[in-house]
């Protein structure tokens, strides 16, 4: 199972190690092309305070929110961008004693679901429905229910009690199908008014993503380098005795959620669903160390 908080984080402390300049909670608010290049006006979210950034080139790498971006660009937004959110169920690894992930079909309407192992925990999943917009991420009781009921079919009854807890992701899909699970997986990179946007694809296409617009980049700014073997993580997180401290130390977590969710994953890896990190962050940030 790949471990997006810290795959994403690994990725972002690799790039500040390489000279790159990583801003948290940063809001775009609108990109200017001007003669130097471009100009974006962001906003820090945590003060409300605006600022300038000043760019060659922009890159609009943002999932779900691409569509928007493009707009806050001016270039319009590209036909065919859908977002479809998937949901999936925490469960105690006990109720399926597996060593590997086990891959199965539903037998309500024949989609493929998966159970995936993850120490004390599995997951279970995962739906596939079109939604509106990327905060649309609220799982429903008719996804729980189809879930429970499809996997019930196979491996035995599922008690919803036995749920931990559950949650949601967002996938941008470029598809003018009507069918969410017909829609394809693959990513496009377009050009726009000199902005590059990736559309579409998956965390795990991130490598060939990246490689292609480092390509595209390197070609418009006369940078001569091999791509063949990059991206490359120069970033090696050591366990470490109180993790939520160097969260905070090392890797720029400010909120609870941020350590809980989006640095050790806590919230869907646990028997617990992240109460007792989060007990420990929260003694952390009020200053009362480990």
């Amino acid at each position: 199972m790949t471990d997006d908080a810290r795959l994403v984080m690994s990725n972002i402390c690799s790039a500040h190690n390489h000279g790159a300049l990583c801003l948290n909670y940063v809001r775009l608010m609108g990109v200017e092309k001007n003669e130097h290049g471009f100009s974006a006006k962001v906003s820090d979210s945590l003060t409300g305070k605006e600022y300038v950034v000043h760019a060659r080139m922009v890159v609009n790498c943002t999932g779900p929110w691409a569509a928007e971006v493009m707009k806050l660009a001016g270039t319009g937004s590209m036909p065919g961008i859908r977002l479809s959110k998937g949901i999936h169920l925490v469960l105690p690894a006990e109720m399926f004693p597996f060593k590997n992930a086990i891959a199965f079909r539903s037998r309500l309407d024949g989609r493929q679901l998966f159970i995936i192992p993850r120490g004390e925990v599995v997951h279970l999943g995962t739906t596939d429905n079109f939604v509106e917009s990327p905060e649309d991420r609220e799982v429903s009781q008719e996804e729980i229910s189809y879930l429970i009921e499809s996997t019930s079919a196979i491996f035995g009854k599922i008690d919803r009690g036995s749920i931990i807890t559950t949650f949601s992701g967002i996938r941008p899909l470029v598809s003018e199908s009507s069918d969410p699970g017909k829609a394809t997986r693959e990513f496009s990179v377009i050009q726009e008014n000199g902005i590059i946007h990736v559309l579409g694809g998956k965390l795990t296409d991130y490598r060939i993503a990246s490689r292609k617009v480092a390509g595209i980049v390197a070609r418009h700014l006369g940078i001569s380098t091999d791509l063949e073997k990059l991206p490359v993580i120069d970033y090696d997180r050591h366990a470490v005795d109180d993790p939520v401290q160097y969260d905070l130390d090392y890797e720029c977590a400010i909120t609870v959620d941020d350590i809980v969710r989006r640095r050790e994953g806590s919230s869907i890896y646990s028997m617990d669903a992240g109460a007792s990190m989060k007990r420990k962050a929260e003694t952390h940030l009020a200053g009362g160390g480990a």
